[in-house]
């Protein structure tokens, strides 16, 4: 999330080695209130925050609206359609003998 579309160009030019943006600082909020489940990527991810305050970029934390169980229910039912057509578009495109399953 980007506070202007400013802001997100600055980050896009980052992200890209492109910078074409005015060189002004960009604030950042932080979801303080979402988590991954994931110890290394909560670490990883709050280590970034860290670097980004003390390089002086402005990061606030904020609470952001948690999903509740329908939200999630329907996410999963999207990202499983989502991983069927492409896995039947991924596999459709391999050679054949690659995808028979051989005897041990």
């Amino acid at each position: 999330m980007a506070r202007s579309v400013e802001d997100l160009a600055i980050l896009y030019g980052v992200l890209s080695a492109t910078s074409a943006a005015p060189c002004t600082t960009p604030s950042f909020a932080v979801a303080s209130n979402w988590r991954t489940a994931n110890p290394e990527t909560d670490r990883l991810f709050d280590d970034v925050v860290v670097a980004m305050k003390q390089r002086g970029l402005h990061v606030s934390d904020r609470e952001f609206a948690v999903p509740g169980e329908r939200e999630q229910h329907d996410e999963l039912t999207v990202m499983l359609a989502e991983l069927v057509d492409n896995m039947s578009t991924y596999l459709s495109q391999r050679p054949a003998r690659e995808c028979r399953h051989s005897p041990t």
